[in-house]
């Protein structure tokens, strides 16, 4: 979507403005244009107000409209002034004191509180009776006694005798056969269908300096349409369309690198006049335009 600000045309721009959305049809944008040019026959001098959007017309439908963000308040975040009171540690003295009487109790435990000499303080006559002397030897243990072993002739086998139970060799029943199951065959994973691809904003990165101007200037869109309008109509005349795509070419190798609005709105306004006579000389048979050859200007 084009917004111009109006207030910096020109009175010749404006009324030719007027002219081409009154020839296109285009009631609301022509509109705009009328006011302009009554506020500035009636102040006398260029209109200084706020610039005024134009509203979007039904030619622009290609081009995306303006994207607004509002960015929101950062939010408050205040740092206390207070530190956080450190935390207590025990001391180096009053830690290794309990881990050694730990050790110690767990000595005591284990090993036995340690005699007096010579008795308990105070009782010198009664003293203990010497303990024994404990002498450990090391005894073998017996060998076993070795296993007898027994030797036994083995019989003759005798054959079996046929048992009367046994069903005789006919009447054996057969084993039925075990069904057989078909594998079935996994269903085929359907198909994704792949995502659409978006369509580029021409006018993020206009590839010629001429494409650059078409993308600020609502002017220049407005020759650009009534070009490809021409394109059209002289190919549905029943133009040679060989002859119309190598003039297309040869204009568009003129109109690339063309940065002067001027000089470009000339070039789109002698395009159209190429076309119209193209137009104007096609044989009274019109033959449908292919296509591949819709106008790309």
């Amino acid at each position: 979507m084009l917004r111009i600000d109006l207030s910096r045309m020109s009175g010749a721009e404006l009324r030719r403005l007027l002219a081409a959305a009154e020839a296109r049809g285009q009631a609301g944008l022509a509109e705009r244009f009328r006011a302009e040019l009554a506020g500035r026959a009636g102040g006398g001098e260029t209109a200084t107000a706020a610039p005024r959007p134009i509203p979007p017309s039904d030619d622009d439908d290609d081009e995306p409209g303006p994207i607004v963000v509002q960015a929101e308040p950062p939010l408050p975040f205040e740092l206390s002034g207070r530190r956080p009171p450190p935390a207590r540690r025990w001391p180096v003295g009053l830690a290794a004191a309990v881990a050694l009487a730990a050790g110690g109790a767990t000595a005591w435990g284990l090993v036995g509180a340690p005699g007096w000499p010579g008795g308990w303080p105070g009782r010198e006559g009664a003293a203990g009776p010497a303990p024994r002397a404990m002498t450990l030897r090391n005894v073998a243990a017996p060998a076993p006694a070795p296993a007898a072993v027994a030797v036994r002739t083995p019989e003759p086998q005798r054959p079996a005798e046929p048992s009367a139970r046994e069903p005789p060799a006919s009447e054996t029943p057969t084993p039925s056969p075990k069904p057989t199951t078909l594998a079935t065959a996994a269903p085929a994973p359907k198909a994704v269908p792949e995502p659409r691809p978006r369509r580029a904003d021409p006018c993020a990165t206009p590839p010629t300096p001429a494409d650059r101007l078409l993308c600020n200037d609502l002017a220049l869109n407005l020759l650009r349409q009534e070009a490809r309008d021409a394109y059209g109509r002289a190919l549905a005349a029943g133009a040679d369309p060989a002859a119309v795509r190598a003039s297309e070419t040869a204009w568009r190798r003129v109109r690339d690198p063309t940065s002067d609005p001027r000089a470009l709105a000339e070039l789109y306004e002698r395009r159209i006049r190429e076309l119209r006579a193209m137009a104007a000389a096609a044989p009274a048979s019109p033959a449908p335009p292919e296509t591949r050859d819709r106008q790309q200007n």
